[in-house]
């Protein structure tokens, strides 16, 4: 597999993430209330106490922070690798809580995730609006062709 066929699948990858991401924002329940996803709690600055980074031979690369979050350290994930912090800057983080039942018990969990993702990601994400709202254009168009056609 070449790298241009590396780099298409990763933004494959990508633009698939950013939607599940975007409709994980959506309060909703899935799966007959197995999961809920509750969404954004809250975004906040924090400042940098250590750096996570690793990138493949193939360009693909992993970033995280720690910073500290109601006295504990956590670990702030950078989901599109496209930033560059160092330890005592200040980075934006969003809190998202997400609750799920297994068997009927009640789990819940929080993620911490960089608040601002990089220009390609918020362009990936603009080109997946567009795209919905392409679709759903068309969808409407196809409802008011069919019933042009049924009242003929």
């Amino acid at each position: 597999m070449g790298v241009l066929e590396r780099s298409t699948e990763m933004n494959t990858f990508r633009l698939k993430f950013l939607i599940i991401i975007l409709l994980g924002f959506l309060p909703k329940v899935f799966a007959q209330d197995e999961a809920v996803v509750l969404g954004p709690s809250d975004i906040f600055d924090a400042v940098v106490k250590k750096v996570y980074s690793a990138k493949t031979e193939f360009g693909s690369s992993y970033r995280a922070y720690v910073i500290d979050w109601r006295g504990s350290e956590v670990v702030v994930h950078d989901l599109f690798g496209s930033t560059t912090n160092k330890i005592g800057e200040t980075i934006s983080v969003t809190l998202t809580e997400q609750s799920f039942r297994v068997q009927g018990e009640l789990y819940s969990r929080v993620f911490f995730t960089c608040a601002k993702p990089s220009q390609d990601a918020l362009d990936i994400s603009k080109r997946a609006e567009k795209a919905l709202q392409d679709a759903k254009e068309l969808l409407d168009e196809t409802k008011s062709f069919r019933k042009a056609e049924e009242g003929r």
